[in-house]
């Protein structure tokens, strides 16, 4: 069933049931999203993806939030980009900044957010600095002190049927 829904005041149509990020990703309007990802289950965690529904207090993670008829999404204003730059110095509180030698520096989602809503990213104290680090071999290496929370890495494993990681593992000190 279609619906029609109003984002940034331009009318659009949507599936009942989607969420609104899904309408969003495919009318090409950005949002920041770090812990969505299509093939696994919506998390709200990095809870950058927020908006605000006309008629409804507070803000909203997109990715969370089902698209109803007539609602009316706002994608900017200054209290989601106060919130998405707050939350954007909380998750770099949680990563460990080593990004001249990382090998994702030059593709670094969260690097190009930091940019595009001028955050300090050293605004808050590193407070997963010297937690240990996980290794399967040369595999894999996982250090939680680059960790941004969002989860993935625990769902795939475990959809895998691997559950080698668990959250309270991977933020333990």
């Amino acid at each position: 069933m279609t619906i029609s829904i109003t984002i940034n005041g331009k009318k659009y149509k949507a599936k009942k049931h989607q969420s609104i990020l899904t309408v969003l990703k495919e009318n090409k309007i950005y949002v920041p999203a770090l812990c969505y990802h299509p093939d696994l289950c919506v998390k709200s965690n990095c809870r950058l993806c927020v908006v605000s529904i006309k008629g409804r207090d507070g803000l909203y993670t997109s990715c969370s939030t089902k698209v109803e008829d007539g609602m009316d999404v706002t994608t900017e204003s200054p209290e989601i980009l106060r919130t998405i730059r707050t939350n954007l110095e909380l998750i770099f509180a949680q990563h460990k900044e080593e990004c001249a030698d990382c090998i994702y520096r030059y593709n670094c989602e969260l690097l190009k957010m930091a940019k595009k809503y001028e955050i300090n990213i050293n605004r808050f104290k590193d407070r997963k600095n010297g937690i240990k680090k996980y290794s399967l071999g040369d595999v894999l290496v996982m250090d939680p002190n680059k960790c941004i929370n969002c989860g993935n890495c625990v769902e795939v494993c475990h959809k895998q049927k691997v559950d080698f990681w668990q959250k309270k593992e991977i933020n333990a000190k």
